[in-house]
């Protein structure tokens, strides 16, 4: 029975059967992530009615592990783990009644215990008036399910410690009241005292540095501090994802494909099927040949996934996301979903927190970019411009920086002879022009494709020299102050507002200019800002950030099996990985992102995840689940990084839901997790 907030419900006193779960009201159980899952509104009374403040139900009669250790006092163990803020001002219990509960109870770590309940924050939450908590669930957690019911328990309000069996009256009952609270302070004190106090800018401080914060990034920031935390992000050095998804990593077949071996021999297939008669055979050896590079950059895709749902480099994947939006390529033009994988990994991912010139340089020289953007076939005599108009456009520069059409065109010059080895082997050169010739993976520099004429790029002229001028072509564009510019834009708009500050990005480009484009050294300016810290909560998700951070939420490092349903949810949000057809990148703004349509879509995808039904446990070779997947959303994770902060609308929202998986649905979908 449910009863309205601040009412008690009159429950029989009858004996639980063994699936049953103890229904809590108008409060959350100690342990939000136990077999059972309390229901906002009703307080259970066994007799008399004993009101908890802050309205917290506690569960007496199951035993409950200790989570981050156990302290002991006075011979009765109190175990603290993260969470929860305990209020010691009840009524007392019914005089004579008998109490057999166990003593072993799970808290929270770092609690600060007080006798009005009005303590600070810690590693947990604070219990209010207004909590929001999951309601007992309908459809409860399979890996749970059969699990042994607790003894009927006597409810009294008070959070008790005795000893199996203890019989009180009502004088007796407060003396030990009184004893038990002293007792808890004392232990909570130790705790709290190493406790790092958690605040709401914290929670979205870390919900921009990361793809969202899970128990791992949360306790990493406790320990680190956020100075620390914050340096460690920009230089990452150290940070691995977890051995079992490095596992997953290291036995796909793109994690060991290199494109100077994999694009003659796809080159030399593409022939011998364009040579057959039988068209119908052709047609099937082409659709195998292309599904088998598909896959390919499907498991490019599952790699980048994979990392940053559980990486602890959590920066580091939203600067590789950043700049292979940023540098786009189009897996469906030419080969790329055969050199996608590639890309990712030795053109960006090497360099998203390095220097900005390496950047460019890197994808500037890679297979993919020069066969997205037609560099490939940009030869003296037959000049190409697309790549030399976005690479000013779009990577560098930006429009109305200054540069004229004449730039474009000399910076064609420049880049003709940069192209693609698509035979495995060197080509036949004059003397004169083999020492002049470079060659790395399938890229290759051919002199006798090569303009050798002077040029004269934004005002500055460049001799004819061979792969040399498109250095320093490069060293114009990253040096010219509208490149700091565009590039600290493009940052503090993924990271701060659609329109940020133009005195955050002026300092940015200081700091750009004065460090040679030194990314990190950039980012760390504008995470320093007052312009950030502003920022905190206003910056709606793109679809990568909604469906990353909420399985992060939902599973909370739970490894998946199975990355098709997030590549297809991206798929159906508009933002698939290196699905972007225009060379401009998808969009970095709400405006982007927030039509009805969308927001109806990621309703379905969090009823997906918050139903556990979307497949993600489901192994990709079509063997068994090893694992449930019903997400784990009412854990000590939420308790301290999201419902103490939740809108009020989004509290009325939840406390409407009529199950576990309506209640998860309502959550992930609210308006609150589609900000950051």
């Amino acid at each position: 029975m449910r009863a309205s907030r601040g009412t008690h419900s009159q429950i029989c006193d009858t004996e639980a059967d063994a699936g049953a779960r103890s229904r809590a009201t108008h409060g959350r159980h100690a342990d939000p992530g136990a077999e059972h899952r309390p229901t906002h509104g009703s307080h259970a009374d066994l007799g008399a009615e004993h009101q908890l403040a802050h309205g917290r139900q506690a569960d007496l009669g199951a035993e409950h592990q200790l989570a981050h250790g156990r302290q002991a006092d006075s011979g009765i163990e109190h175990p603290l783990a993260h969470g929860n803020q305990l209020a010691l001002k009840q009524r007392r219990p019914t005089r004579g009644h008998q109490f057999d509960f166990d003593v072993q109870r799970r808290l929270a770590r770092g609690n600060q215990l007080t006798d009005d309940g009005q303590g600070p924050l810690k590693y947990g939450k604070q219990v209010t008036e207004g909590q929001s908590r999951p309601p007992r669930d309908k459809q409860a957690d399979p890996g749970t399910q059969g699990s042994p019911a607790p003894a009927a328990q006597p409810h009294g309000g008070m959070q008790h410690w005795l000893a199996r069996g203890v019989h009180t009256d009502a004088a007796g009952q407060h003396w030990l009241a009184r004893a038990i609270a002293a007792s808890l302070l004392a232990c909570a004190a130790t705790a709290a005292s190493a406790a790092t106090q958690l605040t709401r800018q914290d929670i979205l401080w870390l919900d921009r540095i990361t793809y969202g914060p899970d128990t791992a990034v949360v306790d990493q920031y406790l320990k680190l501090g956020r100075r620390k935390f914050l340096a460690q992000q920009l230089h990452p050095a150290d940070l691995r994802p977890p051995p079992a998804v490095n596992t997953q990593i290291t036995a796909l077949e793109v994690a060991h494909t290199d494109p100077a071996v994999v694009l003659p021999a796809v080159i030399r297939e593409q022939q011998r099927i364009n040579s057959l008669t039988d068209e119908a055979a052709k047609q099937t050896e082409r659709k195998a040949l292309n599904d088998k590079g598909n896959r390919l950059a499907y498991e490019a895709a599952r790699r980048e996934i994979l990392r940053a749902l559980y990486s602890p480099a959590q920066l580091q994947e939203q600067l590789t996301w950043l700049w292979l939006d940023h540098f786009s390529v189009f897996q469906y033009k030419a080969n790329d979903a055969w050199l996608v994988g590639d890309y990712a990994e030795n053109a960006i991912r090497p360099h998203a927190l390095g220097h900005f010139r390496d950047l460019v340089m890197a994808t500037l020289t890679h297979p993919a970019m020069l066969q997205y953007l037609d560099n490939a076939q940009n030869a003296a005599g037959h000049i190409n411009e697309n790549y030399a108009r976005e690479l000013m456009e779009l990577h560098t520069l930006g429009v109305g920086s200054g540069y004229t059409q004449q730039d474009i065109q000399e910076l064609a010059r420049v880049l003709t002879g940069v192209g693609v080895n698509t035979s495995g082997n060197e080509p036949k050169l004059k003397p004169e022009w083999q020492k002049l010739y470079r060659h790395q993976g399938a890229f290759e520099f051919n002199p006798a494709r090569h303009d050798f004429g002077g040029k004269t790029l934004l005002g500055k002229h460049i001799d004819g020299g061979g792969f040399d001028e498109v250095e320093q072509a490069v060293d114009l564009l990253v040096s010219h102050p509208a490149c700091a510019q565009f590039v600290s834009r493009k940052l503090a708009v993924y990271f701060v507002s659609d329109d940020p500050p133009r005195s955050l990005t002026d300092r940015m480009a200081k700091t750009f200019q004065k460090t040679h484009g030194d990314i990190a050294d950039v980012l760390e300016t504008l995470f320093n800002s007052r312009e950030f810290e502003a920022s905190l909560g206003d910056k709606f998700k793109d679809p990568m950030h909604f469906v990353i951070s909420t399985m992060r939420l939902a599973y909370d490092g739970k490894p998946v099996a199975n990355t098709h349903p997030v590549v297809n949810w991206l798929n159906a949000l508009g933002e698939p990985l290196f699905g972007r057809q225009t060379p401009d990148g998808y969009p970095l703004t709400e405006s982007g992102w927030a039509s009805s349509g969308q927001i109806s879509r990621r309703f379905e995808i969090a009823r997906a995840i918050g139903s556990g039904n979307g497949g993600l446990f489901e192994p990709e070779d079509g063997s068994a689940p090893t694992t449930a997947g019903f997400p784990q959303l009412s854990g000590r994770l939420y308790y301290t990084a999201v419902e103490p902060f939740l809108s009020a609308h989004a509290r009325t929202a939840l406390d409407r839901a009529g199950s576990q998986v309506e209640w998860n649905t309502f959550l992930l979908a609210s308006p609150d997790f589609n900000y950051r």
